[in-house]
């Protein structure tokens, strides 16, 4: 049976290993979606920047194509207004500290390089910690107040079925949270829902007029002359479970012996990336149970929050080189290393054109359902 060896503890009777086993944790999973402005996760570099100052992502509104002056109608004065959203990330200093107990009996008494071992499980917590910084932006807190929940062109809750239309918890997070009960799993229909949300800018039954503008998918390709568009859906591990049990799941590819492409989803391959739907490539990501609304769902059950993301759905700023700083004390009995970076993220959000005040997100729809 393992027990832990404390630095400072006699380890004289103790026969200790050179070779040691760290416990194995997820670092960040959003590594694969971070780049350019085409990418879910809009990473720049923000050079003569530092803590506390902060920086501008601007998000520019499309022309309306329908508004052109045909043959000999007048042009001047017609001009449309560019509309410009400058999306604000403040930028914080972050430091991690590692530290070493009893360096000096350590180094006589067991061969562990623990000195050696310092910096690759700081940069892990490191990397672990920007990831549940870009959940805990993706992440609306429970409430019973007023406009406290995404809007309903930015989220679905449950599944669209007949007598409970979309829309009907537009403003009150936990009465929306409270509706999503036993029909409101990850089924594919509920993708194919999100999907339609990105592409035609919300929730149609709202009404067209009412609709904000569309979301970008995060990879544009060319098939057969035509375009392939595709998004990313990070579901949880609890999600993906209540959708592997749904018949239109079944049907779609895991059963079947007819591979059409790579792409196909398997239930052998263990990959986190379980396949496409429509044009939605689907990962699982167990960290997103930080998200989860615990006993909030119908029944006392647990909502599920998953993340559907086209291009610039975050923006991550780095201001500088992340360096790291080392200090012994206690007259060498303690060694501390700490990783020091100045960054910034945020979920990004544009003013809305329809709902004065109201922020939407440019590139994320919320999804919300229950789970088993």
């Amino acid at each position: 049976m393992a027990e832990p060896i404390f630095f400072s503890s006699d380890l004289a009777m103790k026969k200790v290993l050179a070779e040691f086993y760290s416990e194995y944790v997820n670092e960040n999973d959003f590594s694969p979606f971070m780049g350019g402005s085409d990418y879910p996760l809009h990473v720049k570099d923000a050079i003569g920047k530092g803590q506390g100052d902060q920086v501008y992502f601007s998000l520019l509104d499309a022309l309306n194509p329908d508004h052109a002056s045909i043959n000999m109608q007048q042009a001047v004065g017609t001009g449309q207004k560019q509309v410009i959203h400058a999306h604000e990330v403040r930028i914080n200093q972050i430091r991690m500290t590692a530290a070493l107990e009893g360096v000096r009996i350590t180094e006589l008494r067991t061969p562990i390089d623990m000195f050696g071992a310092l910096r690759p499980q700081l940069l892990t917590a490191v990397q672990q910690r920007i990831r549940n910084d870009l959940l805990k932006n993706s992440h609306y807190a429970s409430s019973d107040e007023a406009n406290s929940s995404p809007s309903i062109h930015r989220s679905l809750f449950g599944n669209v079925v007949a007598g409970k239309p979309d829309g009907q918890h537009n403003t009150v997070m936990n009465a929306a949270l409270g509706a999503c009960g036993d029909p409101d799993k990850m089924t594919v229909d509920h993708i194919l829902q999100l999907r339609a949300r990105a592409m035609l800018g919300g929730a149609v039954s709202q009404g067209q007029a009412n609709l904000e503008k569309k979301i970008r998918p995060s990879k544009i390709m060319i098939k057969n002359g035509i375009k392939e568009e595709k998004f990313i859906l990070l579901l949880s591990t609890r999600a993906f479970m209540a959708l592997t049990q749904d018949d239109a799941w079944k049907n779609y590819g895991p059963t079947r012996g007819v591979i059409e492409s790579l792409h196909q989803p398997s239930i052998i391959s263990g990959s986190r990336y379980r396949g496409d739907i429509n044009g939605v490539m689907i990962y699982e990501f167990p960290e997103l149970e930080r998200n989860t609304y615990t006993g909030k769902g119908n029944g006392n059950r647990d909502v599920l929050h998953s993340i559907f993301m086209g291009a610039q759905s975050f923006g991550v700023c780095f201001a500088g080189t992340s360096d790291f700083s080392s200090t012994y004390m206690d007259h060498g009995n303690i060694y501390e290393l700490c990783h020091i970076e100045q960054r910034g993220n945020s979920m990004m959000k544009f003013e809305s054109s329809k709902v004065a005040g109201q922020q939407i997100e440019n590139g994320i729809i919320h999804s919300f359902t229950s789970a088993n």
